[in-house]
């Protein structure tokens, strides 16, 4: 087929793309959902402002204390598509970013399909299946974590092109993809999509018989991808042995969200326990629905089976094999085997189990494509499936009939129990249950060639009709002012401040002390989003030049802020806290309401300065003894508490004289000293590896005071202390990574024209699609029949947990 031609099918991808999310470019605004304005957002502006002007910051001062947000990573910083973006605003760099990473997932897998010998309209099946999955498209309030999925498929199809023709050109090309992903900033998801294509290229391997060298090869492409990304992840494995990750996380946490065996419906039914969106979701005693939702399609099931019974050969087995061992990977605590992945260094790091659902989600999406081109295909006889389809009808029916008194209730009463929100809950189940009676009649007509004609075009059309109808309203937008205007709390604390450093404030507001709802009903009342910054809640402060002071949804927040965080509001002017926001008053000593109205703010008397000189100090090097001294002395912030003695002549009195910061950015602090006689300067700043003092030139050792803080020892007629960051592990990323893409560039020119030292796989068919659905099916069965029996307690509730009236609310 023309270039052209494949051009137009991927072109219809990106229409479909579009498609989904029009009111993008129809209203100019801007996503929202959770995790974007709560952390991307605020992230992604602070170094696009930054890369508007040639500079790339290390450093945020206006996150808790000072925070190293580019080895936080999370914003993805060195990421290219990112730093394109830069050029525009914030919200438009956001948009961008989702819409050409959903299209790049699906144009992936089309040419990863086209190359496993798919009709372009199989492959684009299969591509719409994949980026508009329910997996991808509810994660798009997490840009990263789509970032690092969509190229998944484009490394799958770099491995499979190795595979097939050994050419080691396509290896260097799949490093530089390795180092991309994790340049997205989301390791677990490049993680995952890095083990997916590795084990793809070994089992190809192994199965067809290839000699060592080939393993040995093939190893290299992780380590390449390593090398390239150095510059980020040196810095980022320096903060995480700092991080609340420094030992991974508990079991409680590794388990967190877990998939309950009942959520399996959700692939028939995605409504069935309600939808945040909506404000109907009444399931968030398993998790939050982002985390928990694997709605793919039920055509795309159909034709995935389809592959299962009628294709034979690579890769139908491996796909079915990834396909299922994420499925199960997702139940995490209720398989009762998943404490083995626990046992894995590195892994215990994540949390989550269902973001192994991304290997279902690529699996069964490329199987669908398989599957479709099955049934293109087919000319004059039926195919295998229709009884699987009778299966899929039964589980739907049985899971509807869980809910019949929702279903077939009417208006009155449902609005009687549960409001509108159940009036909604019960409208969205009942067209859950009508798409999938059409589909699966549709389904079925198919596979019994009862449509012989148009079906190139109906089974892509229906595919989406399936997923525009779910999730094509999911990520609402809001007014891009909701971001940019400074919001009237912010601006009364400006209006007040004198000083380069930007104020600290600490936000009470929360959804149990407002009216605020931050997780549901989005989609028709947006107006808690609005006011979202308003309540200066971390990390939006940043955005207005204020400065939070407690850690927010990172998972790399030092440990030390941690501890003085949960000391908060006590130890708020031992820490420099000098403003504080609430939803209504405030009753406590020293507070002085500068703003009226349902969110008001106060300052906050007698904290402490971000510089002061003192020469009071108390050596603690226990840390639970630190702390508990910080604890029980909030108000004593002039004798500070270090950790080693300082090299000084200690000297009494009140003559510490005074400190003034002169200049105050990211990387750079320069502080004014006189009156004194020689002490302590200590910066109310984080302390971190990196940061460098030189006092009157002379650079002096940082000293941890006060458990989080920076204090450096100035002796007598000293007039200026310079605090600058100079991290070793960004610099030595930095050269690293810059070699090994220099060496990239040259392998790449080396090998474009290189015969491969591999030869190609045997084209004889390995594993069938049948015996790969056998063993994935019995393999299934075993884990899920052994979790039932030592996790039954978990399993037991499961049908109570299907039951909307009885779980309503919960």
């Amino acid at each position: 087929m023309s270039w052209r031609r494949e051009c137009a099918f991927v072109l219809v991808i990106g229409a479909a793309v579009f498609a989904f999310f029009w009111r993008v470019f129809a209203t100019g605004g801007a996503f929202f959902v959770q995790d974007v304005m709560v952390q991307n957002y605020p992230f992604r502006d602070f170094f696009a402002r930054h890369l508007r002007v040639g500079t790339l910051p290390l450093w945020d001062p206006s996150i808790n204390f000072g925070f190293p947000l580019f080895a936080e990573g999370q914003a993805g910083p060195l990421y290219p598509f990112n730093w394109l973006t830069s050029a525009v605003s914030t919200h438009w760099g956001i948009s961008f970013n989702i819409l050409f990473h959903l299209w790049l997932a699906g144009a992936g897998m089309y040419g990863l399909l086209r190359l496993w010998r798919a009709r372009p309209e199989a492959a684009l099946t299969g591509g719409l299946a994949y980026a508009l999955s329910g997996y991808l498209v509810v994660r798009a309030m997490s840009p990263n974590f789509v970032d690092a999925c969509a190229w998944l498929p484009v490394m799958l199809f770099l491995m499979a092109l190795y595979v097939e023709r050994g050419r080691p050109r396509y290896l260097v090309l799949a490093a530089g993809v390795v180092a991309l992903q994790i340049l997205t900033g989301h390791p677990q998801a490049a993680v995952y999509g890095i083990l997916l294509c590795m084990a793809y290229g070994f089992y190809m391997g192994f199965v067809s018989r290839l000699p060592w060298s080939y393993f040995v090869v093939l190893s290299l492409v992780p380590l390449g991808g390593i090398v390239l990304s150095a510059a980020q992840w040196m810095p980022t494995a320096e903060l995480t042995q700092l991080s609340i990750r420094s030992q991974g996380v508990s079991w409680r946490q590794f388990v967190n969200m877990s998939l309950p065996p009942e959520r399996l419906f959700e692939l028939l039914l995605p409504n069935l326990h309600g939808n945040p969106a909506h404000g109907t979701y009444w399931g968030r005693s398993a998790g939050f629905f982002i985390q928990l939702c694997p709605f793919v399609g039920v055509l795309i099931l159909v034709l995935a089976w389809v592959a299962l019974r009628e294709r034979a050969g690579e890769p139908v087995g491996f796909l079915a094999l990834i396909a299922g061992l994420g499925l199960v990977l997702s139940l995490g605590k209720y398989t009762g085997v998943f404490e083995l992945l626990y046992q894995i260094p590195g892994l215990r790091s994540f949390r989550i189990p269902t973001r192994f659902l991304l290997f279902f989600a690529l699996g069964i999406s490329a199987l669908a494509g398989l599957g479709c081109h099955t049934v293109l295909a087919a000319e004059s006889r039926g195919l295998a499936g229709r009884g699987f389809i009778v299966l899929i009808a039964l589980l739907g029916g049985f899971a509807m009939a869980m809910n019949w008194d929702v279903a077939l209730a009417d208006r009155e009463y449902l609005e009687g129990v549960g409001g509108d929100s159940l009036q909604r809950y019960a409208e969205a189940l009942r067209l859950d249950a009508l798409r999938l009676g059409a589909v699966l009649l549709l389904a079925f007509a198919l596979l019994s060639r009862w449509i012989k004609r148009g079906r190139a075009i109906l089974i892509p059309s229906v595919v989406l009709f399936e997923l525009y109808t779910f999730g094509a309203d999911f990520n609402g937008l809001i007014r891009p002012s909701a971001y940019e205007e400074i919001p009237p709390t912010a601006q009364s604390i400006l209006d007040r401040h004198i000083g380069p450093a930007p104020p600290r404030v600490l936000s009470f507001v929360n959804e149990r002390n407002s009216p605020f709802d931050w997780h549901n009903g989005w989609s028709y009342d947006p107006s808690s989003y609005h006011r979202y910054t308003e309540t200066l809640r971390p990390y939006s402060a940043g955005l207005y030049g204020l400065g939070n002071a407690l850690p927010g949804w990172s998972p790399l927040h030092l440990t030390r802020h941690w501890d003085l965080a949960l000391l908060f509001p006590r130890l708020a002017r031992f820490a420099g806290v000098e403003y504080a926001v609430s939803y209504g008053p405030l009753e406590q000593q020293g507070l002085t309401r500068i703003r009226e109205g349902e969110i008001q703010v106060y300052t906050l008397a007698n904290s402490a300065p971000r510089a002061f000189i003192t020469t009071d100090y108390v050596v603690i090097r226990d840390e639970t003894e630190r702390l508990r001294h910080i604890r029980q002395n909030p108000s004593d912030w002039r004798r500070v508490v270090l950790e080693e003695v300082p090299q000084f002549e200690r000297v009494g009195g009140d003559e510490a004289g005074q400190a003034v910061i002169v200049r105050y950015e990211n990387e750079e602090v320069v502080v004014e000293v006189e009156g004194h006689r020689g002490g302590l300067l200590v910066l109310n700043d984080t302390y971190y590896p990196g940061w460098r003092a030189f006092v009157d030139g002379s650079e002096r050792p940082i000293l941890q005071a006060n458990h989080v803080f920076r204090a450096v020892v100035i002796p007598s007629g000293a007039r200026r202390v310079h605090f600058c960051f100079d991290s070793d592990s960004v610099r030595w990323g930095g050269w690293i990574s810059g070699t090994g893409w220099f060496c990239w560039v040259l392998l790449l020119v080396l090998f474009w024209s290189k015969v491969g030292w591999v030869s190609p796989l045997p084209s004889e068919n390995v594993l069938t699609g049948q015996a790969a659905a056998i063993a994935c099916a019995q393999g299934a069965i075993v884990v899920l029949l052994y979790g039932a029996c030592v996790r039954w307690s978990l399993w037991s509730g499961a049908l109570s947990r299907m039951q909307a009236l009885i779980n309503w609310g919960g």
